[in-house]
């Protein structure tokens, strides 16, 4: 929040036949809080004093030095000099937030040359609507690429406002001219842009620390970078701890839309955090003939809508799939075959369905009857998802070399298949 402060000259009536002029003068000012942790400012006008130092005054918890970002390094630099239209990062050791106050003339609007990437910006001395950016050439700006800073949640928060005292992110994909704060005598209408066909919200937090993600699916979307995806900033100049994004190509994504596809659809989601992560998924339905799952290469779990299920803390990559379900229920063959003494057995219900594996030797005699209980549609290949068998009897024997049969029911479904056990 930023408010400028200005007083003009008084004069008073006279006395004793006497005139006395008195000339009280306020530099104009402007007041940024900040909440504890790192904050993403600016200055909604032009600096009456460039050094950094003025902005800090005597804080012992507002630390030096702030940081400005490179686009054209990928980098940040020290900030050695205040100027208008620029974003810093500036960290505060307050645990109550404090107020920092610093001399300013408001500026209504500035323009200043954009790079290629993720660039920096500064607001304006009052609110100045971002929802169809002033930019030259037309649409350079990539939509929806506006993000501003939430300190509470560690997190980056998409706007289409620009409020004075805050710094903000904004992504062009070319070299332009960004004009802030501007009136414009005819308003555009701004590029309309579909919502996707299928959207599924994966919600992250941990503590005070939250993020969105959201993948879907399109006709119109294209393996490359659409306007339907959502990319996020650079993270902030000291590693907070936590992160989540999905992986795409040289940006981190928010949302990456995909193409509908008759087959297996897959996104790389990167996550980091010091603490044990909970993964809500949002309430929107999975599609019709779809499952969701999500894997880390050692175990898999299907999701539904709206459940959810706890991360474990460190740097992990995840696999989160919509893969069709089975057109067929299918028992598959076991695996290793032969074994000794165990092994593990895959199937798929195109169905939810109660299913039961039952295991026979030659005579026919039972050897043992394993219970699955109720399972949803889906594939059940992996380790962690097929039907374990440690080679024991119903009674804890161990069965003898040789062969043996295994036959799945399921709901309208049986099937039989062989195995052996050499020792």
């Amino acid at each position: 929040m930023a408010t400028a402060v200005q007083t003009p000259a008084s004069e008073f009536t006279p006395i004793n036949g006497s005139y006395y002029t008195f000339e009280i003068s306020l530099s104009p000012s402007i007041y940024i809080n900040l909440l504890p942790g790192w904050n993403l400012i600016s200055l909604p006008g032009q600096p009456l004093e460039p050094d950094p130092q003025s902005l800090v005054g005597d804080s012992e918890t507002a630390m030096l030095p702030m940081f400005r970002w490179n686009p054209t390094g990928f980098s940040y630099q020290e900030v050695t000099e205040l100027k208008f239209g620029e974003g810093y990062w500036i960290l505060s050791l307050n645990p109550d937030g404090e107020t920092l106050h610093v001399p300013v003339s408001p500026v209504t609007s500035y323009s200043r040359p954009l790079s290629p990437g993720w660039n920096m910006i500064g607001s304006v001395s009052g609110e100045a609507d971002f929802t169809d950016p002033q930019d030259n050439p037309d649409n350079s700006i990539r939509r929806k690429s506006l993000y501003a800073w939430n300190p509470r949640g560690y997190s980056y928060v998409q706007t289409s406002i620009i409020e004075p005292g805050k710094g903000y992110w904004v992504l062009t994909l070319v070299d332009c001219q960004l004009t802030v704060g501007k009136d414009i005598n005819i308003p555009t209408a701004p590029q309309a842009i579909p919502a996707p066909e299928v959207m599924i919200s994966l919600n992250l937090s941990s503590g005070d620390w939250n993020q969105n993600l959201e993948i879907g699916l399109d006709q119109s979307a294209t393996e490359s970078m659409e306007q339907m995806d959502r990319v996020l900033p650079p993270v902030g100049p000291v590693d907070v701890g936590y992160q989540a994004y999905l992986v795409g190509g040289q940006y981190h994504l928010r949302r990456d839309i995909r193409p509908v596809s008759g087959k297996q659809v897959s996104w790389q989601m990167r996550l980091s955090s010091p603490e044990p992560v909970r993964l809500m998924i949002g309430s929107q339905e999975i599609p019709t003939g779809q499952e969701l799952v999500i894997s880390d290469g050692w175990m898999e779990a299907v999701l539904s809508a709206g459940m959810e299920m706890q991360l474990v803390s460190g740097e992990r990559e995840l696999t989160i799939s919509l893969r069709p379900l089975p057109k067929a229920t299918a028992l598959l063959q076991n695996y290793p075959n032969p074994f000794n003494p165990e092994t593990w057995i895959p199937f798929e219900l195109n169905q939810d369905s109660d299913v039961s594996l039952t295991i026979y030797d030659t005579a026919g005699r039972l050897v043992r009857r394993l219970d699955l209980g109720f399972q949803k549609a889906g594939v059940y290949v992996r380790r962690d998802q097929a039907i374990y068998w440690d080679g024991r009897t119903q009674s804890g024997e161990q069965v003898a070399s040789g062969t043996y049969f295994y036959t799945l029911k399921t709901e309208g479904y049986t099937s039989t298949q062989k195995m052996i056990i050499l020792k």
